[in-house]
């Protein structure tokens, strides 16, 4: 069995955590694992690890706690264009096909949903 990744994915960039607890868990990604507040938008705080993504997860306020998404990086576009057509040919349901994101941390994107 190789333990080489996915062609195309060689990071896994970031997560997003719903929280009924803002601020608290804010307190906590900060003060416990040393996190770094980049950004705040509406109800959403963004925050960056040592690496040299923007950031590494989100925490967003929620009235249920959950895992809402995670985000893999990819080296270039041409290695994010071959994956999302790696996913359409096996039937993933992609919601957007590649494209430049207005999302803090910016970059190339786009999103599917997990068969699960």
């Amino acid at each position: 069995m190789s333990t080489k990744s996915a062609p195309g994915i060689d990071r896994l960039r970031a997560f997003t955590l719903a929280v009924t607890d803002l601020d608290r868990s804010v307190n906590f990604y900060t003060r416990v694992w040393g996190l770094e507040k980049v950004q705040q938008r509406e109800d959403s705080v963004f925050l960056k690890a040592a690496g040299t993504d923007h950031h590494v997860l989100v925490v967003q306020r929620a009235q249920v706690p959950g895992l809402v998404s995670v985000t893999f990086g990819v080296p270039d576009q041409p290695a994010l264009h071959a994956l999302y057509a790696r996913l359409q040919a096996a039937g993933v349901k992609t919601e957007m096909a590649p494209r430049e994101l207005k999302s803090p941390g910016g970059g190339w994107g786009f999103a599917f949903h997990d068969p699960e």
